[in-house]
């Protein structure tokens, strides 16, 4: 099977093609934008190659996946490399998406771990860090895996879901005997990797798993 892929796409209706998937009765819908590629703006008649983050794109096609979906995921790719700490931009972003109706924020690109939080209703994993890389900077060999409880409940005519208990599994990258890379648990890096578990909890906010 090919890998189901989101926020790059082959043509305009690949790009409307709508990410939804169900697990044990949930559906759960996906869009991911990034605030800016390697190479600069998708060539002229090609803009359907890339989510940029436009801010009405946005509102509007999660005002469109809500009704087919019970869970709104939006991946973020946003804020600057190699900062543990939020950015303005990211934080101002956020509240955006989250009143907008997004359930669940995954960030990405800043290369390090950042905190989780909790945005109007949103839930918001700010960056998961790197979770396979050789890069030499601080903190840029390790990230984490995210979890949420997602809980879909029906009482006679009425549905409810509920998003709860976020939790992250601690990653790392190191060199194998064979000079190879290879992703473990944080815990079993420590020994190449001076950051702890309980640093990532700490520095996060949500417990390991």
């Amino acid at each position: 099977y090919a890998m189901p892929y989101v926020g790059a796409y082959q043509s305009i209706e690949d790009q409307e093609n709508q990410r939804i998937v169900e697990v044990n009765g949930i559906r759960i819908g996906v869009l991911a934008y990034t605030y800016r590629t390697n190479v600069g703006l998708a060539p002229y008649g090609k803009e359907y190659l890339v989510n940029m983050v436009e801010r009405v794109k946005i509102a509007e096609d999660i005002q469109r996946l809500k009704p087919s979906v019970d869970v709104t995921v939006v991946s973020l790719h946003w804020g600057p490399e190699y900062v543990l700490n939020t950015s303005d931009t990211q934080e101002e972003l956020a509240e955006f998406v989250a009143k907008n109706g997004a359930d669940i924020i995954f960030g990405h690109h800043p290369h390090v771990l950042q905190r989780y939080g909790e945005v109007g209703n949103a839930k918001v994993f700010f960056s998961l860090g790197n979770f396979y890389s050789a890069q030499p900077f601080e903190y840029t060999n390790f990230g984490g895996i995210a979890r949420l409880t997602v809980k879909k409940e029906k009482t006679g005519d009425t549905t409810t879901v509920s998003i709860d208990d976020p939790r992250l599994f601690p990653t790392a990258v190191i060199k194998d005997e064979q000079n190879r890379f290879k992703v473990v648990q944080l815990r079993n890096a420590n020994h190449v990797i001076r950051y702890t578990d309980e640093w990532v909890e700490d520095h996060v906010g949500v417990p390991d798993w």
